[in-house]
């Protein structure tokens, strides 16, 4: 019989270790309401859940954080309750640390509190930190921590305005690739999820079709810039743009586009 010789060194096996729990972590999940509809002075506990389908119990820490909206429309993760919107100003825990079960859910009720005088909307990022523990010992040790985070949107009856524009909508085409620019401005008060859909029409009548889906943040402009699909022959285009916003509002523009 050949012996069988232990190979690994302390920081590869701790490195290893690691790695096998960054793997039960990564199936971690948080779901909760991703929006909400208040009366101003109200309040309401909602819950949270922490999923967690691997085979070994996981430490997390609930966290709510702010973001930004840059001109390009990408979004910057801020510190809670840096904006008068905050979802964290009008949202509270008892508690933030939990270890989350092997192949079980914690759920975290959060309370929600509407302030008389409201402001238009608000919104937040409502995430978890899963910390994995360093895996070694002395200088060998690795530890890391892995996010998970949604968005919950609060809006106030009576209170907030929906009302999101396309301000403009043309094309270019570099490279061979060719795509939409659609400049869009959120003017109301609400976070709002959009869809955008865009008909790219030839002169015979042949239909290329594209849609995304993201955020605008309320008070701001920014520009959108959608890849089309397939490559488009020289000529002229029709371009339709419908947004569709805020539940049931819908707004259209029409445009062209020449491709050389």
């Amino acid at each position: 019989m050949i012996p069988v010789q232990n190979v690994f060194r302390p920081k590869t096996l701790g490195l290893l270790l690691s790695l096998l729990l960054g793997t039960a972590a990564a199936q971690v999940s948080i779901t909760g309401p991703r929006e909400l509809d208040l009366q101003p002075g109200e309040t309401r506990t909602v819950e949270y859940v922490l999923s967690n389908p691997g085979d070994a119990a996981v430490p997390a820490v609930v966290f709510m954080n702010d973001y930004m909206q840059q001109p390009d429309g990408s979004l910057v993760h801020i510190p809670g309750k840096t904006l008068p919107g905050s979802f964290s100003r009008i949202a509270s825990a008892d508690r933030l640390e939990y270890t989350i079960p092997a192949k079980g859910t914690v759920v975290v009720p959060v309370v929600v509190s509407m302030p008389k005088t409201p402001i238009g909307g608000y919104w937040g990022v409502v995430g978890v930190d899963i910390l994995n523990n360093p895996a070694g010992g002395g200088n060998n040790e690795v530890g890391f921590k892995i996010r998970y985070a949604m968005v919950t949107a609060v809006t106030v009856s009576g209170v907030t305005q929906h009302e999101v524009s396309i301000d403009n909508l043309t094309g270019q085409t570099r490279n061979g690739s060719t795509s939409i620019a659609v400049t869009l401005s959120n003017t109301g008060t609400a976070y709002e999820r959009y869809a955008l859909k865009l008909n790219i029409v030839d002169l015979q009548g042949k239909t290329v079709e594209t849609q995304v889906s993201s955020v605008v943040l309320p008070g701001l402009t920014v520009d959108v810039n959608v890849p089309v699909p397939q490559k488009l022959a020289s000529g002229t285009y029709a371009v339709f743009a419908t947004l569709m916003y805020g539940g049931d509002q819908q707004v259209e523009m029409a445009g062209s586009l020449e491709v050389p």
